[in-house]
């Protein structure tokens, strides 16, 4: 019987072999926005009390959305789908704070308070707390980033309407609470009977899916990445934005056309 790690190391090889396309637009979008952030190290923060905070907050928030990133593709290249896909949310909402903040620089402090994330941890937990300090939930932010950006906030970079995020945070919210139907995928199909299975088990789809769940926030990232060193004054590197949306859908439109016709496109 092959240990655990053996089992890994065949997921990922077999995963960069039949995924390879999906595989490398998502770690382009990754590194591409990596890059960026490393350039924004580079640059010096504003000296505006309000600006400072800002740029400080996003970069932050950017930097573990990135992480968020790379975290997920560990574990859908060794086929740890069901693992990855609630990370999607984790990091569908750290896009959205980003957005949150360029709508309303000056709520950005509220996110470096401590209090703050206290207060919000209790009224979730109990329904109560006071007034004094308070963190906005995903709808909150969304209603936020409408108002004072608008519905269709920067078009020009070809960037999500609201309704759009609030459609795949619904999506993301179940695939974070569909665990158990990653029993499908656990069954062993090998001549001594079917038994479930703790570890990796292929399925090209699924990692195409967890694709499409992550460049969905990939191409947001792409354009905070770029907009936020944009405005410390340096040059954004790598893909533009528009790009790469068009590359991601046009590979959707080649997985869609590949699969058998009972098939829905993911």
């Amino acid at each position: 019987m092959k240990a655990e790690t053996e089992f890994e190391i065949d997921a990922e090889r077999r995963t960069r072999q039949q995924n390879a396309a999906g595989l490398a637009l998502w770690s382009e979008g990754v590194e591409v926005v990596s890059a960026n952030l490393q350039r924004l190290a580079q640059l010096p923060i504003s000296q505006d009390q309000v600006t400072g905070v800002y740029q400080r907050v996003a970069a932050s928030t950017l930097s573990r959305a990135v992480t968020t990133q790379r975290a997920a593709q560990d574990l859908a290249v060794r086929e740890y789908y069901w693992q990855a896909l609630p990370l999607a949310r984790v990091c569908h909402e750290d896009m959205v704070a980003c957005w949150y903040f360029a709508g309303n620089p000056r709520k950005a402090k509220t996110f470096l308070n401590q209090g703050a994330v206290i207060e919000r941890l209790l009224q979730r937990r109990s329904g109560k707390g006071t007034t004094k300090f308070h963190i906005p939930d995903h709808e909150e932010m969304l209603q936020e980033i409408e108002r004072r950006l608008g519905a269709t906030f920067t078009a020009k970079h070809g960037v999500a309407r609201a309704e759009e995020l609030r459609s795949a945070y619904a999506w993301f919210n179940v695939m974070a609470h569909a665990g158990p139907l990653s029993a499908m995928h656990a069954l062993s199909r090998d001549q001594e009977g079917g038994t479930l299975t703790i570890g990796a088990a292929y399925e090209s789809r699924m990692f195409d899916v967890c694709v499409l769940a992550f460049t969905i926030s990939l191409r947001q990232l792409l354009v905070l990445a770029r907009d936020l060193v944009t405005a410390h004054g340096g040059k954004p590197v790598g893909s533009v934005p528009a790009d790469y949306a068009g590359r991601v859908d046009k590979w959707l439109d080649a997985i869609a056309s590949a699969a058998p016709k009972d098939e829905a496109r993911p």
